[in-house]
This record gives C-alpha cells, structure tokens and sequence, in this order.
C-alpha cells in the first residue's frame, strides 16, 4: 500500500464532476452518504485498472448495503474512449470523469501520478487508505465494518 503525506482534513473539497450522460455529481454528497467511499482512479486504456474493477465487482455487493460506496474516477482525456469503456464494464458504481488526464482538479488533489490509483475515505471525507485494490481492499473493507 502506498502512503502519501496529506493534510488532515476537516471535510473533502466540494468536487462536482460530471458523469457519462453529464450530469454533475457533488464528490462530498456521495461521501457523505456512505460509511466508506473508494475513489477509484482509472483509464479506459489501463489494462490493470479495468481487471482490478472485476475483482471489486466481484466483492463490491458484500459491503455495499454495509454503507461502502465506490466512485469511478477516469483520468480519460477522450470521451469516447471512456463511455465506451463504462458501457462495456458495466461496473454498478458512479462512473464520472474531468477529461483532463492526470491535470484533473481531484486527480492533482490527491496526488495521482499513474493509474489505477484508490483512494479510502471515511464519510467526514478524511483518508482511511490509499493503494488498496483486490484482496487488501476487501480485507481492509472486513475489518473495519467489523468494528
């Protein structure tokens, strides 16, 4: 897992990112609503992005009803690439994309240099994890709606 240095935060910045059919969403509502979010970083020509997400596919209904919520963030610069990408993934979660590459406002807030990238946050929108994907993400995601 990699651990980067970020200020503590009272409350995450007020993203509003549109998703494939342009509907603005509001980052910190969905945050919010939700015990624990993963922000997932990802591309839709990032072959490791798009098996990492079968893999949460595959445990993502185990803790959505437990208050676990996953948004898709695509650092897609094409916006057909990406909708085609969403279309054939058919992932359940919130699929929303800057189409600004890496120099996307939330990817520059939380330091993405490569994809895929995650990100755990807590519902005040402080960060649990960063880097989790597969096995780890779902045994981080156990323990902590064990407690």
């Amino acid at each position: 897992m990699l651990m980067l240095k970020f200020p503590v935060l009272a409350q995450m910045p007020g993203f509003v990112i549109k998703n494939e059919k342009e509907i603005p969403i509001k980052l910190d509502k969905v945050v919010k609503n939700n015990k624990y979010t993963l922000v997932d970083f990802w591309a839709s020509w990032c072959a490791p992005c798009r098996v990492q997400a079968k893999e949460l596919k595959e445990f993502y209904p185990e803790f959505k009803d437990k208050g676990f919520e996953v948004v898709g963030i695509s650092i897609d610069t094409k916006k057909d690439a990406w909708n085609r990408a969403v279309a054939v993934d058919r992932n359940p979660w919130i699929q929303l994309s800057e189409l600004k590459g890496l120099k996307s406002d939330i990817a520059i807030f939380y330091k993405v240099k490569m994809v895929p990238q995650t990100v755990l946050l807590d519902k005040k929108g402080q960060i649990v994890a960063i880097g989790l994907h597969g096995r780890e993400l779902k045994r981080k995601l156990g323990e902590l709606f064990k407690n």
